[in-house]
């Protein structure tokens, strides 16, 4: 049915927006952290600079094959939730929320086709 794809098409480009505007975040933090000579900064924001690199792959597969999007999205927690604990940047560990969401997002919409396939497999 084209309204599953829809709904596909709508996870993904959420998914993908999130990466994006985190991405940005992640490098104006990591920016500033390099001209004033901050450690801190620079790796929280290269933190999140490699989480939003791994929550857009996500998002491109999510449209493709929503169950194998959830192996960037776990892998996505990991540099955020190191980062949060280093630096203790609690915003970080909220981020962590986000691939969580995402990857049952994936999951779900997977059992939502294969639940779908026997109806239209009738020959």
């Amino acid at each position: 049915m084209w309204w599953r794809h829809l709904v596909n098409g709508f996870a993904g480009l959420f998914c993908v927006l999130a990466a994006v505007w985190i991405g940005l975040q992640s490098y104006a933090i990591a920016a500033v952290g390099v001209g004033n000579a901050i450690p801190q900064l620079e790796g929280d924001g290269g933190a999140g600079m490699i989480f939003a690199v791994m929550l857009l792959l996500g998002g491109f597969l999510l449209w493709w094959r929503p169950l194998w999007s959830t192996v960037p999205f776990a892998l996505a927690i990991v540099p955020a939730l190191l980062a949060g604990w280093l630096y203790q940047d609690v915003t970080m560990w909220w981020w962590c929320l986000a691939p969580v969401l995402f990857g049952l997002a994936g999951v779900g919409l997977h059992r939502w086709r294969r639940r779908a396939r026997p109806a239209r497999a009738t020959v």
